[in-house]
């Protein structure tokens, strides 16, 4: 296996954050834009990069990326909570008074 491979791959998992913006159509949203399109291109990868690695690939991007959309809408949330005056308890998971 080639070893920018495995280190694309681990990076994506331990700072997903910086592959947020990269998919399939926009690669250069992402640091690693211009590795992720060598990873993608079988004319440029194909002789050190697998299809199953294409594709385990572009999974760990999707997770990273469904993961980076998770958090942007519990930040959104969040601030709305931030933003209520009210006074009254947390609403969600049961924690306002078991009501």
């Amino acid at each position: 296996m080639n070893v920018g491979y495995e280190i694309l791959l681990a990076r994506i998992s331990t700072h997903p954050e910086e592959f947020a913006l990269a998919n399939s159509s926009d690669l250069r949203g992402s640091r690693w834009g211009a590795q992720l399109e060598i990873a993608f291109s079988e004319n440029a990868s194909g002789g050190f990069i697998t299809s199953e690695q294409r594709k385990a690939l572009r999974q760990a991007l999707i997770a990273a990326q469904g993961d980076a959309f998770t958090k942007g809408v519990l930040h959104t949330l969040f601030e709305e909570f931030d933003d209520d005056s009210s006074g009254e308890p947390f609403p969600l998971f049961g924690m306002n008074g078991g009501q």
